[in-house]
């Protein structure tokens, strides 16, 4: 099985509508976020997050449940589903990402809504694998593939994306260090 599964180019109504809540709330606040802002030098904005207020939590959900039915038709599986814990991450001025994988999924899902010329690419280790990011581009991949963002090319670039891991439903109740992140929406049952 190739680890870097598909690209291809999505769309959906909401994207300015996320890039301006985004702009609007992102922040590099560790008390806001379950990303590890040590690794991830960037800008991050969870509405879904334990230490945050909810107060827009329903920013993302819309979004969440349309690709609910694009990632199960794409694994040909509807066995899999999008938990509220996503997150987006705003790189600017030469910021980037270590080496990481998204441990406790099984697959990992970024879509671009923003990537200026000039922004870095995801590299992708072992095998080895370079992608450029273009706007509206979504990336799904095994969540163990090692992977990381170069500082961007251009600092004025600025690339914003979505960030969203995949779990099979029957595991969910077995991660229980993230239980309200992982309960499952009725109507994918």
């Amino acid at each position: 099985m190739k680890k870097v599964i598909h690209y291809h180019h999505l769309d959906h109504p909401d994207r300015e509508y996320l890039l301006s809540q985004i702009d609007k709330y992102k922040s590099k606040d560790q008390g806001l976020t379950s990303v590890i802002l040590t690794a991830a030098d960037c800008n991050v904005y969870q509405p879904y997050y334990r230490g945050s207020k909810f107060e827009h939590y329903e920013d993302f959900e819309r979004v969440r449940k349309d690709l609910v039915p694009w990632v199960r038709n794409l694994l040909k599986d509807n066995r899999y589903w999008i938990p509220k814990s996503c997150w987006a991450l705003d790189y600017e001025n030469g910021e980037g990402a270590w080496t990481h994988t998204h441990h406790n999924t099984d697959y990992s899902l970024i879509w671009y809504l923003r990537a200026d010329e000039g922004c870095a690419t995801i590299e992708f280790f072992d095998p080895d694998v370079s992608i450029q990011p273009t706007e509206g581009m979504a990336l799904l991949f095994l969540g163990s593939h090692k992977h990381g963002v170069l500082p961007n090319i251009d600092i004025n670039a600025r690339r914003t994306c979505l960030v969203f891991d995949i779990v099979k439903m029957e595991d969910a109740p077995k991660k229980s260090q993230k239980r309200g992140f992982y309960d499952i929406d009725e109507e994918f049952l």
